[in-house]
């Protein structure tokens, strides 16, 4: 990946919710904001590890998020920045990557309760049987990395803690004293390691088990970085400068920007494609 700017976008993408991670596994979570958590947990990274991963990225982790101008920390942490069309790209890849979380306009965030413990539900919770949803046990994950020696299964919930995500938060960083090259694909195996059992959206509905976060934190921070990409290439494509673009082309929805690729390997064995002798 040899465009800095667009690797560096695609890293902010991937890392603009780290600071959930931090923020969960502290003592005082209420004291900031996720935004401002990822932005110290940055900030305070080893200067080479900085260097490796691009300085601007805590910009991305600081304004993925536009904030209403009744904000208090509007100025802080609004991604509208002059000049800086690339956060508002980010921002824009975030609200596609969220989506699931996304109801009718006049009833989202109504009702909701957030808990940062709430451990990642299983999505076959959903599927309904003849039983129905209500009279089976829902399953959820506890707070494993891929480096564990048991299968990862869902069990019967319980609550995360913030020593679960401190243990997970360490075991990144030291994955990230590590050098390759290919910084974006050594973040994306140490994030798929570490936050694929654990939630990207810690809100729900009381009594209303379909709301219990069932997207993983890996799973969102690796889509957004994949729509950022794509916005990226496509205004690249018209000739436009990611940092002089305006909200307003950015999250225009109206036109076709992206196109899914989807594959079936179900069929590919050896031993349908060569002969006996082993020859095609």
């Amino acid at each position: 990946m040899k465009d800095q700017h667009f690797q560096e976008i695609v890293i902010g993408a991937l890392l603009h919710d780290i600071g959930k991670v931090v923020q969960r596994s502290r003592d005082d979570p209420a004291r900031a904001r996720h935004q401002e958590f990822g932005k110290g947990w940055f900030d305070d990274l080893p200067q080479d590890t900085k260097d490796y991963l691009g300085h601007g990225v805590s910009d991305y982790i600081l304004r993925h998020h536009l904030l209403s101008r009744a904000d208090p920390k509007r100025d802080l942490l609004d991604a509208s920045v002059p000049g800086r069309g690339d956060l508002l790209l980010v921002c824009e890849a975030d609200n596609l990557s969220a989506g699931e979380r996304k109801e009718d306009p006049d009833e989202e965030g109504k009702d909701l309760t957030f808990d940062l413990s709430l451990p990642l539900y299983s999505i076959f919770n959903k599927i309904e049987l003849l039983s129905g949803l209500q009279q089976r046990g829902f399953k959820a994950y506890p707070a494993y990395d891929l480096y564990c020696e048991e299968i990862p299964f869902p069990a019967l919930p319980s609550n995360l803690s913030p020593a679960d995500y401190g243990r997970l938060l360490q075991s990144f960083q030291e994955g990230l004293e590590q050098r390759t090259s290919d910084p974006v694909q050594h973040l994306l195996n140490l994030l798929e390691a570490h936050f694929s059992f654990v939630p990207s959206e810690t809100a729900y509905k009381e009594g209303d088990p379909r709301t219990y976060p069932d997207v993983s934190l890996f799973d969102h921070l690796k889509v957004t970085a994949a729509v950022a990409s794509c916005l990226y290439h496509f205004f690249r494509s018209q000739g436009k400068a990611p940092g002089d673009l305006s909200w307003e082309e950015i999250a225009d929805r109206t036109e076709p920007r992206y196109l899914l690729v989807a594959g079936d390997f179900r069929a590919c064995r050896t031993s349908s494609t060569l002969s006996p002798t082993g020859r095609p």
